[in-house]
């Protein structure tokens, strides 16, 4: 729900895919979620809501919005 002006709470960011906002948080891309882990929706609120890579695939760095590339087989 929509607070109405002036009453001294800061609204949440809608963070960008592959971040996430905690309470208070300054910009869209302060907390990108983690390596390991992706997210291609927008408006997360911790890092558990971050997506751990998908089975058969690898995610490396911050920040991303989908996996990074399948796993060679024996890898």
């Amino acid at each position: 729900t929509l607070v109405p002006e002036g009453e001294g709470v800061i609204q949440p960011l809608n963070c960008l895919p592959g971040y996430y906002c905690l309470q208070n948080t300054s910009a869209q891309h302060q907390y990108p979620c983690p390596e390991g882990t992706y997210s291609n929706r927008s408006g997360l609120h911790s890092e558990d809501d971050c997506t751990p890579c998908d089975q058969g695939f690898y995610c490396t760095g911050n920040g991303k919005t989908n996996v990074t590339d399948q796993c060679h087989p024996g890898m």
